[in-house]
């Protein structure tokens, strides 16, 4: 199996594009994490924009995992094709999938594809915002398109549960430090760079490639493998390349004798982050009310 996306979003990427792959055990006996929320650094801009012309169909999901996406942020279009109801949901708010709770019994069964844009007054607005206020007006965009044809309502709420708090192992960062491109206008701000994400399995178990990841990715990432909010704090500031080989245990049974180490193991030794159990606050997005789709 072999999944790949590329998309300007920091951390939506990773749990998508991997979202198919099973996730490990979740860790006990874990001590408890002081500090704020995962969401205290959400950005607090109030996005207002939505789609004027926008589709929604339910479509067929073929044996391959295929997800169509196309979000530029700065741009009004959105193209999404076989994603489910909770992965919409992934795309509209950005919890990884555990942290979506209730919904209705085909919220992973059925699959749709979403066009929808603009006129090129909100294409416009879109290029004017920093990349993580254009984000969240892409967000808010989808959300008010969910919430209109799923007839949908949610709310977050916040719960206590096992997390991992990502640290720098005390050998340092074992990730080679990614080559960001330059404006050729010194009065032009840095954006965000671009992010990639490559993954695929064999009885090894999964690799992944990543490219021009900055830690708050990474933990995404790793949140998303481990079924368990991952908290960085590393305090660094940095955009990496790496390559990620690990073992999941759902396949350990048909694994290869010279099989990847199990994922906080291989986060160690092949990243320089390490990986430490405790209890914290889990941001929870819990679907209080969703309908079949309502025809285009």
């Amino acid at each position: 199996m072999r999944t790949f996306l590329r998309t300007s979003s920091l951390c939506l990427f990773a749990v998508l594009a991997l979202a198919s792959l099973p996730v490990f055990a979740q860790t006990t006996a874990a001590p408890q994490l002081a500090g704020p929320a995962p969401s205290a650094d959400k950005p607090t801009y109030k996005p207002t924009l939505t789609f004027d012309v926008a589709s929604i169909r339910e479509t067929v999901r073929g044996s391959q995992v295929n997800l169509g996406i196309i979000n530029p942020p700065h741009k009004s279009t959105l193209t999404l094709d076989g994603l489910s109801l909770r992965q919409l949901l992934i795309m509209a708010y950005g919890p990884a999938p555990f942290q979506i709770a209730g919904g209705p019994d085909w919220a992973d069964t059925k699959f749709f594809a979403v066009h929808a844009n603009s006129d090129p007054s909100v294409d416009e607005k879109l290029a004017a915002l920093p990349d993580d206020q254009a984000r969240l007006e892409k967000q808010h965009m989808l959300q008010a398109l969910l919430a209109g044809r799923f007839h949908m309502t949610v709310h977050w709420e916040t719960r206590e549960g096992s997390v991992y708090v990502m640290t720098v192992a005390k050998n340092g960062l074992k990730m080679q430090p990614a080559k960001l491109p330059v404006s050729a206008d010194p009065n032009v701000a840095p954006t965000t760079p671009s992010t990639g994400v490559h993954a695929h399995g064999s009885r090894q178990g999964v690799e992944i490639q990543g490219e021009r990841f900055p830690t708050r990715a990474i933990a995404q990432m790793l949140t998303d493998q481990l079924k368990t909010s991952v908290v960085d704090r590393t305090g660094d500031k940095g955009y990496y390349d790496f390559t990620l080989q690990f073992m999941r245990d759902d396949i350990r049974q048909y694994a290869a004798e010279d099989a990847y180490p199990e994922l906080p193991v291989a986060a160690e030794e092949q990243l320089g982050l390490k990986l430490t159990p405790a209890k914290g606050p889990v941001d929870t997005l819990v679907i209080d009310h969703a309908e079949p789709l309502t025809e285009n």
